[in-house]
């Protein structure tokens, strides 16, 4: 049995079959040193009951587990005080909260990172920049974080050591996720 023990400053990336995620992970992999792209979405936790807070249509306070169950997961612990966490969290809640998520940023990635990195005027995120901005804060990332992808972070998270990867494999349900009983590996 594992527990699935996550806590508030945790991160995570997803992994959906929509178009517009295959898209996103095409676009992702074209683009990737290692060729590979395995998530086209991400955001922060900021409550351990699986609350997070992701650009998503509008960006604002979603559950983990009842829009990414049965999907496949990778949560990262940033190794950061709590108390940055939890003000990082708070500055981004503060600025962003109900921002509309700004779609036309989406065709700019598609293009080139660079475009996107630098033509950004709305100051408004999509959810890898959200989360890049989110461990620039807490000071584990470089301060560059518009024009990030999910895959940029997910591969971050694996290999420097400013993270311990806490779940990678299919998120279940909030039910068997508290008992634990899930089968995959931590």
């Amino acid at each position: 049995m594992i527990l699935l023990n996550i806590q508030p400053g945790d991160i995570f990336a997803v992994r959906t079959d929509a178009l517009f995620g295959k898209l996103i992970r095409l676009r992702d992999r074209l683009r990737s040193t290692d060729g590979e792209a395995e998530y086209n979405h991400c955001g922060i936790i900021i409550n351990s009951d699986g609350t997070t807070f992701e650009s998503r249509r509008r960006i604002g306070r979603y559950n983990l587990f009842e829009m990414y169950a049965g999907q496949r997961v990778i949560i990262a612990r940033p190794l950061a005080q709590d108390f940055s966490k939890k003000a990082a969290v708070k500055r981004l809640v503060n600025k962003y909260n109900g921002r509309a998520y700004p779609w036309y940023r989406i065709f700019l990635h598609a293009i080139t990172p660079t475009l996107a990195r630098y033509l950004h005027h709305s100051g408004v995120p999509v959810c890898s920049e959200l989360a890049g901005e989110y461990l620039y804060l807490i000071g584990v990332r470089h301060s560059n974080f518009w024009g990030t992808t999910p895959d940029m972070l997910s591969d971050e998270w694996r290999h420097w050591r400013e993270y311990e990867i806490i779940y990678d494999g299919i998120l279940p349900p909030v039910s068997r996720a508290k008992d634990g009983n899930d089968g995959s590996r931590c």
